[in-house]
């Protein structure tokens, strides 16, 4: 999912519109435009990383979730060892 995807579904969780969204967040302390948040909600422009904290307090949520990051296939990748190109390592390494 993309940010203003899991944004809208977050907001749709809570029963909550654009302007409810910004109202908790001028509470907490981030001011921003109701144009701003929505078009953060439609997908024409994404927030700063410290005003993304910000939604994701506001929301109860990570921000790792905010952002679309499936945490599974990222430990999954993770495990897995990087590909090294062909003929890597293939020559023995000198001896000091």
């Amino acid at each position: 999912m993309t940010f203003d995807e899991r944004l809208r579904y977050e907001l749709l969780a809570r029963g909550w519109k654009t302007g409810k969204l910004r109202y908790h967040l001028v509470c907490a302390g981030l001011i921003v435009s109701q144009n701003t948040v929505r078009n953060w909600a439609k997908g024409k422009s994404v927030p700063k990383l410290e005003h993304a904290v910000f939604i994701a307090r506001v929301l109860e949520t990570s921000l790792d979730a905010l952002c679309g990051l499936d945490v599974e296939s990222v430990s999954q990748d993770a495990a897995k060892p990087p590909e090294l190109p062909s003929g890597f390592g293939s020559a023995p390494l000198p001896r000091p």
